[in-house]
């Protein structure tokens, strides 16, 4: 029991050393703590006095920077100012321009009507003697053509109180007709000639000359020679034979031949139209 009692007491004794040495580290603990203390509050101090001191610097430069921007904006403005006047100086600078471009246009649009009208009357005076000039001349031109027919009309009537036809054989009408025929194609009066299908005796049914003979009814057989068949009706060889077709792109519409006196052309099929065709001019090209 003694034992137990002193073993207490010992315990006792080293919780109380124990108690005394984290005294000891509290106390310590505290003079650092409050050594920290009173060093963050100096620091702190110094940062507030740094900070009042950037504040007061900033303040300085806004007062500054304000003062600046003053002047810049009041600079602007009387730029601004001036840039406006030289703009309304402009202004009126260009309507007056405009003015006198209008009167300008003005006088010009009066010039150009003046000399359009001018110009139009002396245009029309000059159709007007144009056209007097053509209908004397149409005149002139239809009152030779009644001339002409009243002639012709007369020429009939004396042919038909010349030439009596009734009674006469049928060898002395076609002897007759081919005079008429002959005349005709004498004349020289005509465009082109409608012959129909037959034997043709150039010098006597048809004279010699230079001919287009084109197809104008259907397809043609065309032959020249200088010799009859014994029928009367065809060609012996040699002869020239041409087909023409007055609608097929396969085949001539129309050929050219110098038919010579004394030759036969023979038209199969279908009329053909013959039309005088002069001889091309050489063309000399340097």
């Amino acid at each position: 029991m003694a034992a137990e009692l002193d073993a207490v007491k010992a315990n006792a004794a080293a919780a109380a050393d124990e108690l005394k040495k984290v005294k000891a580290d509290a106390a310590e603990a505290a003079q650092t703590a409050a050594a920290e203390l009173e060093k963050a509050k100096a620091e702190s101090a110094a940062a507030i006095q740094a900070a009042a001191a950037e504040l007061e610097k900033a303040k300085a430069d806004a007062a500054a920077a304000a003062e600046a921007a003053a002047a810049q904006l009041a600079a602007a403005k009387a730029d601004a100012a001036q840039a406006m006047e030289g703009v309304a100086a402009e202004i009126e600078r260009v309507k007056a321009e405009a003015a006198s471009a209008v009167e300008n246009a003005a006088a010009e649009l009066a010039s150009v009507k003046a000399e359009a009208a001018q110009s139009a009357a002396a245009e029309l005076a000059a159709a007007k003697e144009n056209a007097d000039a053509a209908l004397s001349a149409l005149t002139a031109e239809l009152n030779a053509a009644k001339a002409e027919i009243e002639q012709r009309a007369a020429d009939y009537a004396d042919l038909e109180n010349k030439v009596e036809y009734k009674g006469m054989s049928f060898e002395a009408l076609m002897d007759a007709q081919k005079q008429l025929n002959s005349a005709l194609w004498a004349s020289g009066e005509w465009e082109a000639v409608k012959v129909p299908c037959g034997v043709y005796t150039i010098g006597q049914d048809i004279p010699a000359g230079r001919f287009t003979i084109t197809a104008t009814e259907g397809p043609t057989d065309l032959k020249v020679g200088n010799h009859l068949d014994e029928t009367g009706n065809g060609l012996v060889e040699p002869y020239v034979m041409r087909f023409v077709d007055d609608k097929s792109l396969s085949f001539d519409l129309g050929v050219v031949w110098n038919l010579k006196e004394g030759s036969y052309l023979v038209i199969d099929q279908n009329p053909v139209t013959l039309t005088q065709t002069p001889a091309s001019a050489f063309e000399f090209i340097e």
